[in-house]
């Protein structure tokens, strides 16, 4: 059973000062979300081509992916997927 919980402007402006994300970017390029506890950066990448900011792991992407990028104990755990299933194709996309 699902229960909804109702809260005020209150409660929700608390939540939104103590968010523990930053958003980096939020654009038709690229959406970028870092979690400062997990040292976590999610990247979607809209547009091939895209810079991106200087002060993350990830700099540029050729085309629209989406990313992950965990920093732990001095290292990096990467994670990376084509958006583009191409279901309806009965072939992989071409590499580039």
């Amino acid at each position: 059973m699902l229960q909804l919980y109702s809260c005020g402007e209150s409660e929700v402006s608390a939540f939104a000062e103590q968010r523990p994300y930053q958003v980096i970017r939020k654009d038709s390029a690229a959406h970028i979300v870092h979690d400062s506890p997990t040292y976590t950066t999610g990247y979607v990448i809209f547009e091939k081509d895209t810079d991106l900011p200087a002060e993350f792991p990830l700099r540029s992407a050729d085309q629209p992916c989406l990313f992950m990028i965990a920093e732990k104990d001095g290292r990096l755990i990467v994670s990376l997927t084509n958006p583009d299933a191409r279901l309806e194709a009965s072939h992989p996309p071409p590499s580039s």
